[in-house]
């Protein structure tokens, strides 16, 4: 029990969270995000997206790749199809991974 309980809070706390501003709204999968201050929590092949100001979370599957080079700044990449925008991957600023969502 007491491993059980070690891993779990050793696991929590290589969560990596970072932040990103959607300009305008977006869908990822079925869900339609306002623009507007977000925080993605990283947690192996699974993102928490939490909206800033109402506090509103989901989980998504993500595909950590990572770059070569660092990015400066955090960027958002999305596509505009028919339907409207989509959230197609994460940037984070300082680090050498995206976060691309299926």
């Amino acid at each position: 029990m007491a491993i059980l309980l070690t891993l779990v809070c050793f696991s929590a706390a290589c969560a990596k969270d970072y932040d990103f501003k959607l300009q305008q709204s977006a869908k990822l999968g079925a869900r339609e995000l306002a623009s507007g201050d977000y925080t993605v929590a990283l947690q192996g092949s699974v993102a928490m997206i939490t909206e800033v100001t109402s506090k509103k979370s989901f989980t998504a599957i993500v595909k950590v790749e990572n770059l070569e080079t660092k990015g400066e700044h955090t960027r958002v990449a999305t596509a505009t199809r028919e339907d409207g925008t989509h959230l197609l991957a994460i940037m984070p600023g300082g680090t050498t991974i995206k976060l691309s969502f299926e």
